[in-house]
Order: structure tokens, then C-alpha cells, then sequence
């Protein structure tokens, strides 16, 4: 019997690209795994017991991923920031954020998308997002 070993990357890769998320290289998708075992990390500091790769995989993803792409999405990334791939996008706003909850570990995902569009991006969005930011 030949078994093929699904390996983390490979789950990974296929889940996101079903959701139109895609990345440029596999730097970018190493990148995004070691932000899941960065949270993985996380975890395990505050759940007793060892969390395995797959639980820390579905934690990011409901915890991290999906409330930071809807913010991300909901000011209209694509036209925000033309040309850039999805996932080059996603990584540079989950970095964004990491680095404001650092300050206040508090910040919502919103609150990073909007910094990062009044910062960074272009067109109207980045205009409505001065209003859209406490203290903008």
C-alpha cells in the first residue's frame, strides 16, 4: 500500500488557496507557518497540556486569520493596495498588527487593518480609514 505523507505546509497551502489566498514564494508560506507555531507558542502559555500542530492550525485560523482577513477585506485590500498578492498582503497586516498589540494588546484586528491602511495604502480607503481609526 503507498501512503502519502500530508505534510503541515501541504494542509496548510490547500486550505488557504481554496480561499483565494495565495502567496508568492515558499518563503512567504514558511513565513505563515511559523507565524502558526508562534501562536502555537501562545497557547501552550496559557492551555495546560501539549497542543498539537492541527489544534494550533484551527485556533489561528478562527482566531487570527479569519477575523484579520474580514477586516482586511471589508476596506477593500485589493483597490487599497493594488497590486499585491494576497497573501504578501495578509502577512504585512499580521505583522502590522503583532507589532501594535506589543503596545496595546488590546487592538482588535480592525484597528490594525485601518493603521495599516491610513499608513500604507492608497486611494479612498486609505482617506475613509483616518476616520474609521480612534485617534487617527
Amino acid at each position: 500500500m503507498n501512503v502519502t505523507k500530508v505534510t503541515h505546509a501541504q494542509i496548510l497551502r490547500k486550505m488557504l488557496e481554496r480561499e483565494g489566498m495565495f502567496f508568492d514564494n515558499e518563503e512567504h508560506w514558511n513565513e505563515l507557518n511559523a507565524h502558526i507555531l508562534t501562536h502555537k507558542y501562545y497557547l501552550n502559555q496559557t492551555i495546560p497540556g501539549p497542543i498539537s500542530w492541527d489544534d494550533a492550525l484551527f485556533s489561528w485560523y478562527e482566531n487570527v486569520y479569519k477575523p484579520l482577513t474580514g477586516a482586511l477585506w471589508s476596506v477593500d485590500g485589493k483597490r487599497t493596495f493594488p497590486g499585491q498578492p494576497s497573501g504578501a498582503l495578509y502577512l504585512a497586516v499580521s505583522n502590522h498588527w503583532f507589532f501594535l498589540k506589543e503596545k496595546n494588546p488590546e487592538i482588535t484586528p480592525e484597528a490594525a487593518v485601518n493603521d495599516f491602511t491610513r499608513n500604507y495604502g492608497t486611494g479612498l480607503a486609505k482617506w475613509f480609514s483616518r476616520f474609521l481609526t480612534p485617534g487617527a
